[in-house]
Order: C-alpha cells, then structure tokens, then sequence
C-alpha cells in the first residue's frame, strides 16, 4: 500500500492559520454567531502529532476508548464514522448547540476527576443509543475512523483518563482512553436482525423497534434450548449465514474493523452464553460464544469485473457472461491469469482467517483446491470476481496492530506531496520561500535553493498525479543534494519539515 500521511488533506492548512497558546484547548471552530454563542471559540486541544503519521501507520493502530455524546438539534451523527451514511438509529434532542456545551460540561464535572464514574455519567448524560448502556465503550477501534477532535484528545491523555469537552459533527463528547484489554482468543456465532438503514437492509421496511423485539424473542428461545445454529439459519439476514453465523476467531487486541464492540461482547461472555441483543450499523446482533478454535486460514487473488447492471445477481448480464467466458480461460489456462488481472484489476493477494474476510468469499474459496480458478464468477459488492485459490503461508501476512495514537517526531516529505493536491502545495511553498534566507547559507547555495523551489512550484502546476507530484519533488531533492555541502543540505531538509509539521500541529481557522 501506497505511504500517506493520514488526515493530510485535512490536517495540513497553510494559509490563513492561528496558533492557540501552547498547551491550551483548541480545536473545532464554532458553528453559528460566536458573539451571541455560549460555546468558547475553540472546543477540544490542541492538533495532535498523531497527523504526522503514515495512513499505514494509523491503519495499524487500535485506541481503546470510550465516550458520551450531548447532542442538539443539528447534530449530525452520519457525518463520524462511528454511522454509516444510512444507519440513523439516533434521536436528534430539541436543544440548541449552547444547551448541549452547557450539559456536556456539566457531565465533565459530574466525573470530578474520577474516570471509574464514567459508565455512570455515561447513562445519566449520554444520547448515543448504542453505546450508553456499554458505559459509552466503542471498544478497540483503529485510528483511521476516530474523528480529528477525538485523536487530538486520546493523543493528550493518559490511560484511564477522561478529556475535556470536545465538537465533532455528531455533538459535544468526553472521551475516555482506556488500557487494552487482556490478550485473548475469542470464538463466537451471531445472528443478526437487520432494520431500515442498516448496512444489509436497503429495502428493509422492519423498524428499528421491531428489530429489537424480533431479537428479543430470538434471545429467549436461544437461552431456552433452542438450536443456535438452527436460529441462524432460520432467520439471520447477514450474509455470513452461509457461513453458520461464524464470526471467526478474533483477538480482543486486534478486533474487528467495522465493529470492534462485537469482539468486546464476545469476550465479556462465557462459553455457550447468549448475549442481549446489541445495536450494529448492520443490524440487531445476538451472540453466541463458541469454544475456542484453530482459525483456518484463507488466501486467493482475483480478476475483478464491475456489474453492468444493478440487482441481485439472479439475472446474467453482460458483464457477467465476460467474467464466465474470462472464467473458464484461466480455469483451463491458468498461465492467462496475471494478463487479464492487470487488465481488469487485480493480482494482488489477500489472506484472511475465517470470518475475518468475505463470508461470501470463503465459501467460494472452501470448494477449489490450492491454484484451482471458480468455475462461474463470484459477485461479491457488486462486482464479479474470478478467484484463484492459493497457499496462505505463501501470502504476506498483514503487519500486527499497535496499541495507542501514533505520535511520531519527523515528517517524510514524499508523503507530503504524495497525498496532497498541486494548489495546496504551491500555496505552501510561496510561503516557505522567504525562510531561506534564514538558513544563512552561501549565495551560490541560496541561489540554487530558491531556484529549485520556483522550479518546484511550475512543475507543481503540471502534475496532475500524485506520482508526478512526487517525481517533482524527487528531481528537485536531487539537484539541491547536488548541489550543497552535506552540512547545509540537513539544515535545509531539517528546516522544510519542521516547518510543515508546524502547519499540520496548527489549528485551522
């Protein structure tokens, strides 16, 4: 995967900027009139060096946390990533936004400085439905989905603490960072009732109400006997019920990515126990957990073909009878497999442990032996995928989580111009042009410095790729590298970054 720097393109503003004092709160700027408003200016801390970090880097790590949400009538709970775009199990309270900062820093106070009292607020305050009876837990959830404001937070606080107020679009939280939970192997089955909004049911007329009780009743017959398997198969709306309901086994340090409660749920259950109904972006979810098990591990590369038409897949289309007749040629003549994956997309391979990928998938792959092709296309998301079967000790396995925010101390430029667009940089670098002279070095080395960097600009202006942004800036590198003593070139780089990390550590405004 291509390094980026996460939230770069947010993050990094270059013009127009304030610097609150060092230390201070300082973040989301406020909505509406500030003269008339209750709300300070800035609501949260300061930028965190969390956006100096890779996007791989962010990917990779897990914050265990926990929040309440005060929200008001224009919140906007789909715009975190805590929603779906769909999913709105949420009732937006009548008050207004000065009314929420007021009841959110009255929840502050109510903690008076002991966490252990969190859960306890969390129900007295908190309007986030799924998560208020979980004492506000989100569970392990990786750095990539947690909104700005809140990383700004986690980076700030210690384990077991609570923050201070902060905005995102879904209304004013406290946030709690907590300690990983023990490292344990969880194993579990799920079914899931699904309801109006949630990811699986775009035509799904069932409440959420309904859903609830449907579970409910579901719950009760599981606790009295009745085969869990059985249920499942019976009336799980989730695609995994071709696979039995199986989540997979999971580790509480490396949950799942779309719904690390799940994983938490599973392991606060004893073997065999049924769990209460929880609320999901897919739907009402009861969980069995299972007694631990060897995962099986999975691994293919595919040729990926977009379906012509929307539906269900009963019908062929066209795209369709090209992924069979693609199909039955690499099945015959797997040496045609790479030419029509780079033509197509893609031969990159992937490997997953049971329930981790695809249910879809993995009962596709579970059928072919090890370098067979699927005889007909698999539609998963829309698309038909011809699959090829492979060795998992072969695949590289992807890097193991990290605990925490990262919070590293140097940029990569590269990653600067990789991930931003020419208008931004250009912007930027008229900027850092007047700081040469303050490096104080020879004329003939000023002189080149400056060149470059116009040079820079006008190629800049032409690039109209991020690898072309990039072999701008690595032409650039190398003419100055050329053309400097070593001593000077490392004040120059050293200069350049600290200042773009300065514009990436600065609030916006």
């Amino acid at each position: 995967m291509k390094r980026k720097i996460a939230y770069l393109s947010v993050a990094l503003a270059v013009v127009g900027c304030h610097k609150a004092p060092n230390g201070s709160p300082s973040a989301t700027p406020a909505q509406g009139d500030a003269a008339s408003s209750a709300v300070p200016v800035h609501v949260g801390y300061l930028p965190g060096r969390w956006r100096l970090a890779e996007l791989g880097a962010m990917e990779r790590s897990i914050v265990w946390v926990s929040h309440l949400v005060v929200m008001h009538r224009d919140s906007q709970p789909g715009r975190l990533w805590l929603r779906g775009e769909t999913w709105a199990p949420d009732t937006l309270p009548n008050r207004s936004r000065d009314e929420a900062y007021r009841l959110a820093e009255e929840a502050r106070s109510a903690l008076a400085g002991d966490a252990s009292k969190f859960g306890e607020v969390v129900r007295k305050y908190s309007d986030d439905v799924v998560t208020r009876e979980r004492q506000g837990s989100l569970g392990g959830v990786r750095a990539t989905r947690l909104h700005p404001a809140f990383l700004d937070a986690l980076n700030a606080l210690p384990p077991g603490q609570a923050s201070e107020v902060v905005e995102t679009p879904m209304g004013f939280h406290v946030v709690l960072l907590r300690n990983p939970p023990p490292p344990e192997q969880v194993n579990g089955a799920r079914i899931v009732i699904a309801y109006g909004g949630t990811q699986d049911a775009a035509t799904q007329r069932r409440s959420r109400n309904e859903a609830f009780e449907k579970a409910a009743a579901l719950v009760r017959e599981a606790r009295a006997g009745r085969d869990f398997a059985e249920l499942v198969q019976s009336h799980s709306e989730a695609a995994d019920r071709v696979r039995h309901g199986a989540m997979g086994v999971w580790s509480t340090r490396d949950p799942s990515v779309e719904q690390p409660m799940l994983v938490e749920a599973l392991a606060q259950l004893e073997i065999g126990e049924i769990s209460d109904p929880i609320d999901s972006s897919t739907g009402v979810q009861i969980l069995k957990r299972l007694p631990e098990a060897a995962a099986q591990s999975f691994a293919m590369r595919a040729i990926w073909i977009p379906r012509a038409t929307a539906g269900d897949g009963s019908k062929p289309d066209d795209s369709y009878v090209t992924a069979k007749r693609i199909a039955q040629i690499v099945r015959s003549h797997p040496s045609a497999f790479e030419p029509y994956a780079e033509v197509h997309c893609c031969n990159e391979a992937e490997r997953w442990a049971e329930g981790h990928g695809d249910p879809v998938m993995t009962a596709a792959l579970e059928n072919l032996h090890i370098g067979e092709v699927t005889a007909a296309p698999v539609l998963v998301d829309g698309q038909y995928a011809i699959v090829q079967r492979l060795t998992p000790d072969l695949v590289h396995a992807a890097e193991p989580p990290v605990a925490g925010v990262p919070a590293p101390s140097r940029i990569d430029l590269a990653n600067v111009f990789e991930a931003n667009p020419s208008d931004r940089l250009i912007a930027g670098l008229k900027e850092l042009t007047p700081l040469v002279k303050a490096l104080r070095m020879q004329k003939v080395e000023e002189d080149l410095l400056t060149s470059e960097l116009a040079h820079l600009q006008q190629q800049l202006a032409k690039a109209d790729t991020s690898e072309a942004r990039v072999a701008a800036y690595n032409a650039g590198l190398i003419k100055i590298h050329r053309g400097m003593s070593a001593s000077t070139y490392a004040r120059a780089i050293a200069t350049i970054e600290t200042w773009v990390s300065s514009q990436l550590l600065k609030p916006r405004g």
